[in-house]
């Protein structure tokens, strides 16, 4: 799918909704996609199959956005990035009110009389 005018076409149908554009789009690029994510040990496998399907729709919803043909896998490259580190933070926040909530429940023992 790297031919420009290939590609040209399918972003352009993309644009206009027509689902067997963005089926098409999907399958040429979730691969690269998944490739990507696969660099993000820390997210087991249906963290990364959720982003790709965020991933995708963020980049349908956005395609109108997109300038040069030529950019759409870095740009969209760009928003897998963003997306995985989104849910790596999210990961980690979880975690702190996790080890917050446990240290609270700890103190909170304390001031029980026995």
């Amino acid at each position: 799918m790297r031919d420009r005018e290939a590609l040209v076409q399918l972003l352009e149908g993309v644009k206009r909704g027509e689902q067997a554009a963005c089926r098409q789009l999907y399958l040429t690029w979730r691969p690269g996609v998944l490739r990507l994510l696969d660099g993000f040990a820390q997210l087991d496998a249906d963290e990364r199959e959720d982003l790709v399907q965020e991933i995708f729709t963020r980049a349908f919803r956005a395609v109108g956005n997109l300038k040069a043909p030529e950019a759409f896998e870095g740009w969209l490259f760009s928003i897998a990035r963003n997306r995985a580190l989104s849910a790596l933070a999210r990961q980690s926040h979880r975690g702190e009110v996790k080890d917050r909530y446990a240290q609270e429940q700890d103190d909170a023992s304390e001031l029980i009389p026995e």
